[in-house]
């Protein structure tokens, strides 16, 4: 496996059937980028910022989002089994809402 250096440069790379394993991106624009599909594990992403973006037919199970801002964020037709917030199960949650929205 190769290095390949990107310092200070404008690329539009296009990538397939690639393995990028164990690379490592700082200070990096990616914005528009697309990715279709892609395998991550083990990935961390630190001080990052998403802003708009747009996930379907994804799978974050085992995922820790911790110190992220969730605001304005809507979530449809995702499935929250054995997720929590702040240790408090999701379904407990979204049952608790239910039931206070139809008393």
């Amino acid at each position: 496996m190769s290095l390949i250096p990107l310092h200070n440069c404008e690329h539009h790379v296009h990538g397939c059937d690639s393995n990028l394993s164990n690379s490592e991106f700082s200070r990096c624009n990616l914005d528009r980028a697309r990715f279709n599909d892609v395998k991550m594990s083990a990935c961390s992403f630190t001080a990052v910022r998403m802003d708009e973006l747009a996930m379907s037919e994804a799978t974050v199970e085992g995922s820790v989002f911790e110190n992220v801002n969730f605001s304005k964020v809507q979530f449809k037709g995702c499935q929250f089994e054995g997720s929590s917030i702040n240790g408090i199960p999701v379904d407990k949650l979204l049952a608790n809402y239910e039931s206070s929205r139809n008393a």
